[in-house]
């Protein structure tokens, strides 16, 4: 039975959108509603509260991904890129000619 409701509660609850007051309330209202023993309420809260930090780093580094992906992308940034370069190149220039 535990089993049953921690995998509902998992799924049905969108856990990279749910706070800690909400899976302890969560958690509480099975307790008290007689479907979870206190044990098994307070495994279900600690299970939900990891299972919702590692979905939200995984909606977090997805949604940084695509930003990375999406800046790599623009002009701009490609000319940056380009006179970083340019500069690196000119410093290393003036560096060995000044130990000539």
């Amino acid at each position: 039975m535990f089993e049953f409701v921690k995998r509902s509660m998992l799924v049905g609850l969108g856990l990279a959108h749910m706070t800690k007051e909400k899976i302890a309330e969560a958690a509480k209202d099975l307790s008290e509603k007689g479907k979870l023993s206190g044990e098994e309420g307070r495994k279900l809260y600690d299970q939900m509260i990891k299972e919702s930090q590692k979905a939200r780093k995984d909606v977090e580094d997805k949604i940084a991904a695509a930003v990375d992906k999406a800046m790599s992308r623009l002009p701009a940034n490609r000319k940056i890129d380009e006179l970083i370069e340019r500069i690196e190149a000119l410093e290393k220039a003036v560096h060995e000619k000044g130990t000539d």
